[in-house]
């Protein structure tokens, strides 16, 4: 009975983990588009599929607020390309920023860096918030690492909570997956 016991501790204390990092939390379904790969952290489904010298990314997590999505940080989100977006009355509303700090973003803009986003759209439907990007695998930004194919990096996503459309809200969630270029 002891051993049964110890067993069902064991096995709630490994759920709960898994909940803490995001891993179990439920992330939209989303139809898988052809031809990229995909990997759901923190509740945020992403999808990507590198063309060329380009990388088209789509994040979509259930929330009416913001998603965002970070490249290859140092240390939390220092350093990270960071892309975020929210849809406000139909109209997709979208931010090129750099990780200044572990714990803080701002526009590459604002960094001596460039808006250097190709394409964008975003859609909220049914309580869940799309947005969809392209970005160069190298904009020759100071403000964006260089990604090459084949490569694996580090990617931290985030939204935020429901009606939180602007760039500055803190997120309702958090979290980070290895992407394979």
């Amino acid at each position: 009975m002891k051993r049964i016991l110890i067993l069902v501790l064991l096995i709630a204390l490994a759920a709960v983990a898994v909940f803490a990092n995001g891993e179990a939390e439920g992330a939209p379904e989303v139809p898988q588009l052809e031809g990229f790969s995909s990997a759901t952290a923190a509740g945020v489904s992403v999808q990507w599929n590198v063309d060329g010298d380009t990388i088209t990314v789509q994040a979509s997590a259930g929330t009416t607020g913001w998603v965002a999505v970070g490249f290859d940080p140092s240390r939390q989100m220092a350093d990270a390309n960071i892309i975020i977006g929210y849809v406000e009355d139909g109209e997709l509303f979208i931010s090129d920023d750099y990780g200044v700090s572990r714990i803080s973003h701002a526009p590459d803009t604002e960094n001596g860096g460039s808006n250097d986003i190709v394409s964008a759209e975003g859609d909220e439907r049914d309580g869940v918030t799309t947005i969809r990007f392209t970005i160069p695998l190298d904009s020759g930004d100071a403000m964006d690492k260089p990604l090459e194919p084949g490569t694996t990096y580090t990617v931290i996503v985030a939204y935020g909570p429901n009606d939180a459309d602007d760039f500055g809200t803190y997120h309702a969630t958090r979290g980070s997956f290895e992407m394979e270029l």
